[in-house]
């Protein structure tokens, strides 16, 4: 372990009372409370040390919870917006790379780019054609890609 002050060293892991705090901060302590109950040992700790070592404090399982709500609170997705789900999948597909990058598919999160920022070009055009008929200009000429089919 490191010495006081270098990196990877837990001023709380290093106290001989750490145990007890561990059980507490396990039962719902906040840093609050923690330092409250540390008084009586005249151990002082700041809030930063208390929130960097409660993840040492915390079981595996309470670990394993943790992880999956912190995961969960980022892939929120917001409902009635084409836009926020397809970010979320670039997202996902974003981290997946970057975690396992050889059990996933580039193409998904590829995928979702190319509709975002084909989305975005698409509102650019429609915003400077509007802007040319509010303000009296001549608009660009628009192309549109197509077939017809006479009836």
């Amino acid at each position: 372990m490191a010495g006081e002050g270098q990196p990877g060293y837990c001023k709380l892991c290093a106290w001989e009372h750490s145990p007890e705090l561990d059980k507490g901060i396990r039962a719902g302590w906040n840093a609050a409370q923690s330092a409250e109950w540390a008084k009586k040992y005249a151990f002082t700790f700041n809030r930063q040390s208390y929130y960097k070592h409660k993840v040492h404090a915390l079981t595996p399982e309470q670990r394993v919870v943790q992880v999956a709500e912190t995961k969960k609170k980022a892939l929120e997705i917001k409902r009635g917006s084409n836009t926020h789900f397809l970010e979320a999948i670039r997202d996902i597909g974003y981290t997946k790379a970057i975690e396992d990058p050889d059990q996933i598919s580039i193409d998904h999160a590829l995928k979702a780019v190319a509709l975002l920022e084909g989305r975005k070009d698409k509102s650019s055009d429609q915003l400077n054609i509007l802007i040319s008929v509010v303000t009296g200009q001549q608009p660009p000429t628009v192309v549109i890609e197509g077939e017809a089919v006479e009836v």
